[in-house]
């Protein structure tokens, strides 16, 4: 089985039922929930002027043995949850990202795992550290507590 962890993201609509829906839709998928973090609220990322997100992180186990095949299972929910392509960075009822793929290195265009951009991003990095402190980034050989430390450094 492989071990992925899913960043969820929400800011239109009942958010926090979008986080849930979407966890639930991803079991449906043969992708087992092993831990979540708490679901925080936070600022908007890249385009700021907008309503704040809810997010959070799940741990998960799955016998699916492509990531591309998760990705597109991914984009299917994002869409039958209504969410519509807009502008990068934008409002969305619904964002599921995978952040990791066991500890494995994945560049299959257009997905690259680990997610280029978490360690600049404290919505991705404090649930992770909620929940897997110890984990162990396959690029940057730091840990998710090593990496929160550096992020608030700046």
């Amino acid at each position: 089985m492989n071990t992925v962890f899913f960043s969820l993201g929400s800011n239109c609509g009942n958010r926090k039922t979008s986080l849930l829906r979407a966890s639930h839709y991803l079991s449906l998928e043969g992708i087992l929930l092993l831990d979540a973090s708490s679901i925080i609220e936070t600022s908007p990322y890249g385009l700021e002027d907008q309503y704040p997100f809810l997010n959070c992180v799940l741990k998960t186990k799955t016998n699916h043995s492509d990531p591309l095949q998760v990705l597109r299972l991914v984009k299917r929910i994002e869409r039958n949850m209504g969410r519509r392509e807009t502008v990068r960075w934008g409002p969305r009822n619904i964002d599921i990202d995978i952040l990791f793929w066991n500890h494995e290195l994945v560049h299959k265009p257009p997905l690259v795992i680990p997610h280029q951009d978490l360690h600049n991003r404290d919505f991705v990095l404090l649930p992770c550290l909620e929940i897997c402190p110890t984990f162990i980034h396959p690029v940057f050989h730091k840990t998710i507590k090593q990496l929160w430390d550096i992020y608030n450094e700046k």
